[in-house]
């Protein structure tokens, strides 16, 4: 249900443009994942920015790869 994610509707913050904004690399994705706190993430390949830099992160492990086209990430415990 994307409308939960437009500040109008849940009148804290506009979490759809936030993403967008992800997605173009407008804002970093490191920021992104720190705000949010993930346990897990899935990752499809069209999610350009970040499926291209999340294996960089020192904070997710890869668990599963379905043909280098989906990725399953769990956050790494500290």
């Amino acid at each position: 249900r994307a409308e939960v994610f437009l500040k109008s509707n849940n009148k804290q913050k506009d979490i759809f443009i936030e993403y967008y904004n992800l997605r173009t690399g407008v804002i970093n994705y490191k920021d992104f994942l720190n705000t949010y706190n993930f346990d897990y993430l899935v990752v499809a390949f069209y999610e350009n920015i970040l499926f291209t830099y999340i294996d960089e992160s020192k904070n997710y492990t890869l668990i599963y790869n379905e043909n280098n086209k989906l990725k399953l990430y769990k956050k790494i415990e500290e």
